[in-house]
Formats: C-alpha cells, sequence, structure tokens
C-alpha cells in the first residue's frame, strides 16, 4: 500500500512524509489486507501467492502507473516487480523480501505484514536509508514499538509507522 508513494518518495518525486495517505483509496487497502489474509488462513500461500495482491493495491493506489510482476530480466538482475508510468518508462523496482519489500535497491524497506525483534534485526542489517511500516503492527506491544525506534535511530535509519 505504500510502495508507490514509496517509490515516488525515493525517486524524489513525491514527499510521503508530508503528504501521507491523504491520496490512499481505503477500499483498495482494505480488499489487500482482506486477501492477503484470506490466502494466509489457509495454510498453502508462497510468496508468489501475495504477488497479483500487491499488484493491484499499487496501481489502485497510484492509477497512472503500471506494476508488473515478474518482468523480464534486466541488466541489474529479475526484480519482482518493475514501477513503469503508462509510457513504460521505468520509474523504480521493488523486491520482496521475507517479510518485508525493498525499494530502489533498498535504500527504501516496507514492512506490512508482521513486525517482531528478528525482523527489526534483519531489517538494520540491510541498511535501508528509510523504513516505513504499519503503526497497527505494534499493537499490543509497545515495547517493541520503543524498541524499534530506539534502534533504528542508532542505526541512523529514518523510520516512521503509519
Amino acid at each position: 500500500m505504500l510502495i508507490f508513494l514509496a517509490i515516488l518518495s525515493v525517486l524524489g518525486k513525491f514527499n510521503i512524509f508530508t503528504a501521507t495517505f491523504y491520496f490512499m483509496p481505503q477500499t483498495a487497502i482494505k480488499e489487500y489486507f482482506d486477501s492477503v489474509t484470506a490466502h494466509y488462513k489457509r495454510g498453502n500461500a508462497t510468496e508468489h501467492t501475495y504477488r497479483g495482491d500487491l499488484q493491484k493495491l499499487i496501481e489502485a493506489i497510484i492509477p497512472t502507473i503500471n506494476a508488473t510482476n515478474e518482468p523480464k530480466c534486466i541488466s541489474c538482475g529479475a526484480p519482482d516487480y518493475i514501477i513503469t508510468d503508462k509510457a513504460e518508462i521505468p520509474l523504480g523496482y521493488i523486491e520482496a523480501k521475507d517479510k518485508y519489500y525493498a525499494v530502489n535497491n533498498g535504500e527504501l524497506i516496507i514492512a506490512l505484514d508482521e513486525m517482531n525483534p528478528k525482523l527489526v534485526d534483519k531489517i538494520i542489517a540491510a541498511k535501508p536509508e528509510k523504513v516505513i511500516t504499519l503503526d497497527k503492527l505494534f499493537t499490543g506491544n509497545d515495547q517493541l514499538k520503543t524498541n524499534t525506534v530506539l534502534q533504528m535511530r542508532d542505526a541512523e535509519i529514518d523510520f516512521k509507522t503509519i
């Protein structure tokens, strides 16, 4: 859900931290989480199971772009998604990692599904410039949120929850 705004932020075309989510279509977000939850509850989902859901969400959030899942290999490898404008000019790439998304070669990390101490350590080890996650991932665990904020600050990572 944050992916497109985050990509544009990384590319310098949009400031996600000042604009926040005035532009976020809440129905698209709800549909995304409902679908992901349904896949998860079936117990047989893999990383690829969720990719169509993310592609729909990305395109719903910013209808002026295209998200292509599993695009052709490019000079730097095979990204999980390529984000292009309607003229098919590349704007950025998304790499789906275990439990988070890395945008623009890991410059930005977005965690949408869960947060725990091991994942925080893994994200910090990736050395991104920015990390965005959902505030609801910390619901009921203020200690984890506080520790995450402090660890990110110590690692000089710009950390935001929404």
